[in-house]
């Protein structure tokens, strides 16, 4: 498949979460609701999750520059347990639109966009820590197949 295929640009949109849930993980150190909650009602909102997800790409862009590479993201993430035995460099390349090997402030919002609208399962507007963690489990696996998938070729 071409990276311009409208079917992989899906699954790669589909497949965020590994990105972001690794990123929230490293941020909150695990209560990924608690911590983007910021007005304490118990449950996320887009904009919320939107901020949570803002912060963590600012922590990880080490050098300023818009971009995560994988180098930034693996030094983010030191000590943590792996998720979905899957490297930095193959979750960027999950959603690197341009394919140039990192990850850009605009691919990292609109996956982040598009994970919080899978996780939020009754479409009320709001994620709550059930369905965040539901939603990361479900994408996760979705991105380890594609990874399969797409190195598989």
């Amino acid at each position: 498949m071409q990276a311009h295929d409208p079917l992989l640009q899906g699954l790669r949109i589909a497949a965020f979460a590994s990105v972001a849930a690794l990123s929230f993980a490293a941020f909150a150190g695990g209560d990924k609701a608690k911590m983007m909650d910021s007005d304490g009602d118990g449950k996320v909102s887009a904009s919320e999750h939107a901020a949570g997800a803002k912060s963590m790409f600012a922590k990880l862009d080490a050098n300023a520059d818009g971009n995560v590479t994988a180098a930034e993201m693996d030094a983010g993430h030191t000590g943590m347990k792996k998720e979905g035995g899957m490297t930095s460099a193959q979750k960027i390349a999950i959603i690197d639109g341009d394919g140039d090997g990192q990850l850009s402030a605009a691919e990292h919002t609109a996956g982040s966009a598009s994970k919080f609208a899978k996780m939020d399962a009754d479409g009320d507007g709001f994620a709550t820590d059930a369905e965040m963690q539901a939603g990361h489990e479900e994408i996760g696996k979705q991105d380890r197949m594609t990874t399969k998938d797409d190195t598989s070729r």
